[in-house]
């Protein structure tokens, strides 16, 4: 039996999956995932768990989708089933290799099949009732079963594109190393604080304008649902971007949003961002979902509502938003199962109703964030009116 192209590996990952496994040979541990192991299965020491996805894999690595982060995820006994690449990248480079899977590992015939518990089985074969339990093959991938459709991954694409486009975080990171390495006042640190704030709802709010959904609404509309959910989405957006800028790594950086916040507010924040979800995708299709809501903020800025207009039509939202998780769903079905999806998507709406109340009270107990909050959201609105949404490239994508 022939063995197709293995998939690459980094030299970075290389080096310290080298070092892991001459640590594990003599402690009974598997060298791919790091769970007990006591058998050498296909040419390294491995866990029952690894020696069934090798076999499953082994002969058909042209159908591993490719890895969302470049190769470089760590495969540990929790995280072993997030990338299967780097698991499978992995597996090769302790020793596994397909030459040891025997014919009738592949066939079955040999073995007895090993009954999993109802709620795992629910994990490993997802099943949706818009499907009626069949969940057709995608196209755009060989071999490849997801509920995902080729217009689903389409705008997964367009969605990660135009938020990694806008995305401040290289200018955020060098400002923050910055002002940790300067002394200066106080008064000066709030005014790069309000700075980064600033940055980083600006930034968010050109990547929602560069969707198509937001591109069909009248320029009314679009300060209707600017006004309706940004502060809450940014509050939101905020967190994330502090979160994987390292704002709260250490102490210094975290006193670099005290003067404008607070030190309780901000640890708060600290601890809220420790339950973000690892996978990034989800967390930027969520922040699209929300993007298009019919309200993201718990306190009312405008007391003369007749001005939204959207009032009369937020149906019209439904329809965008129903896309957008409908699109998360299916990923999240794709990557987890059904039963860690539904762990995580609850988890995540949790994390999103407490971000949003302690941002609504901040709102409301802190007066320079309540002038920085309504400025921006006025200077937005003012773009709009004068330049609309037409001056940012469709999903932030440049015409060569």
């Amino acid at each position: 039996m022939s063995f197709k192209r293995p998939l690459p590996i980094s030299p970075v990952r290389q080096r310290i999956i080298k070092t892991c496994i001459e640590s594990n040979k003599n402690n009974n541990t598997c060298q791919v995932c790091g769970d007990k192991a006591h058998i050498f299965n296909y040419g390294a020491l491995s866990c029952a768990s690894c020696k069934t996805f090798f076999r499953r894999h082994g002969f058909h690595p042209e159908s591993i989708p490719q890895c969302d982060f470049h190769g470089n995820c760590e495969i540990t006994l929790q995280s072993r089933r997030m990338c299967t690449a780097c698991r499978f990248s992995k597996c090769l480079a302790v020793g596994m290799s397909p030459d040891f899977i025997r014919k009738e590992d592949l066939t079955g015939k040999s073995r007895s099949i090993v009954k999993l518990k109802p709620q795992y089985q629910q994990m490993a074969t997802p099943k949706l009732s818009t499907f009626n339990g069949i969940i057709a093959p995608l196209n755009l991938l060989s071999n490849d079963i997801s509920p995902l459709s080729p217009a689903n991954w389409v705008l997964l694409s367009n969605v990660i594109h135009a938020y990694d486009s806008f995305s401040p975080i290289s200018e955020l990171r060098h400002t923050i190393e910055f002002l940790t390495k300067s002394s200066m006042s106080v008064e000066h640190k709030l005014e790069e604080s309000r700075n980064m704030v600033s940055l980083m709802s600006q930034t968010f709010q050109l990547s929602v304008s560069a969707t198509a959904d937001f591109r069909i609404m009248t320029t009314d509309e679009q300060c209707s649902l600017l006004k309706r959910n940004m502060r809450g989405i940014w509050a939101f957006h905020s967190m994330v971007m502090c979160h994987q800028c390292n704002l709260f790594d250490s102490i210094p950086n975290k006193n670099i949003m005290v003067p404008l916040y607070g030190l309780e507010n901000v640890e708060r924040v600290r601890v809220m961002s420790l339950r973000l979800d690892p996978d990034e995708t989800i967390v930027k299709l969520i922040l699209m979902v929300l993007s298009f809501s019919s309200n993201c903020f718990t306190v009312s800025t405008d007391h003369m509502a007749y001005r939204d207009n959207l009032l009369m039509g937020t149906f019209r939202l439904f329809g965008s938003q129903n896309a957008y998780i409908e699109v998360m769903w299916k990923y999240m079905l794709y990557r987890y199962g059904y039963f860690e999806s539904a762990k995580r998507f609850s988890a995540l709406i949790k994390l999103m109703l407490d971000e949003m109340t302690l941002a609504s009270n901040i709102y409301d107990d802190n007066e320079v964030h309540k002038d920085l909050s309504n400025k921006i959201i006025n200077e937005l609105e003012r773009s709009l009116s004068i330049d609309g949404s037409e001056s940012i490239p469709l999903w932030g994508k440049i015409e060569p």
